[in-house]
């Protein structure tokens, strides 16, 4: 009886011991993505030529506080190019270039509620901050090239669920999000610039706003 009590502790000591979310245990993760899209469309007046070219990378890392309890820092970098050519035959053509370079840091927090030793479901808190410029370059445009700055502060809410493939190979997604955010937009190419400043709210649950992620834990 002695020995089975023995052998059960040890299991249970050694199955506690790789808790992905236990207290002083860390992770890293990311998500990469990369798009290359190219149209054209020929009518009878004009042919119109589109290209676009999307990169980003977002790593994170957090820390376990307390068990079932993360708090960490995260990342967001990309780049965007816009590139369209209109070509009329009654008119004059026009060419149009888009380039968006954008950045991001936030602060989140994490608390995890098991389901099972593989599968938890976690809540996100984030707050973050977003910084981008769009370059501007056209034959129909005064200046032909004009720059913008783009500034968004935000706080939200995030449910997830993660499952651990192994003690530390995990997949996340995310549900959705709950968030406010503050943005200030200005037009620096010309004197009398352009500028706005803007509040929203948004709501936006389900399966249709599913967010693939990796995460490795140590």
């Amino acid at each position: 009886m002695k020995r089975v009590i023995l052998i059960l502790s040890a299991v249970f000591i050694f199955i506690t011991a790789y808790s992905q979310t236990q207290k002083g245990n860390m992770y890293v993760s990311g998500t990469f993505s990369l798009t290359n899209d190219n149209s054209t469309q020929d009518y009878t007046t004009y042919n119109y030529d589109d290209k676009n070219l999307f990169l980003q990378f977002s790593p994170g890392i957090s820390y376990f506080v307390k068990d079932n309890w993360a708090i960490g820092t995260s990342m967001t970098f990309n780049i965007n190019n816009l590139h369209e050519n209109n070509n009329f035959q009654s008119s004059s053509n026009s060419t149009n270039e888009n380039n968006y370079t954008y950045y991001n840091i936030s602060i989140n927090t994490e608390y995890y509620i098991n389901v099972s030793d593989k599968f938890k479901i976690f809540i996100r808190g984030a707050l973050g901050y977003n910084y981008m410029v769009e370059k501007e370059e056209g034959t129909n445009l005064t200046p032909d090239t004009q720059y913008t700055h783009y500034n968004n502060y935000s706080i939200g809410v995030h449910p997830g669920v993660v499952y651990f493939a192994t003690k530390h190979f995990g997949i996340t997604s995310y549900l959705g999000s709950m968030s406010y955010n503050y943005n200030t937009i200005k037009d620096i190419s010309i004197p009398s610039a352009y500028h706005s400043n803007t509040s929203s709210f948004s709501l936006n649950f389900g399966l249709t706003s599913l967010e693939l992620g990796v995460r490795y834990c140590f």
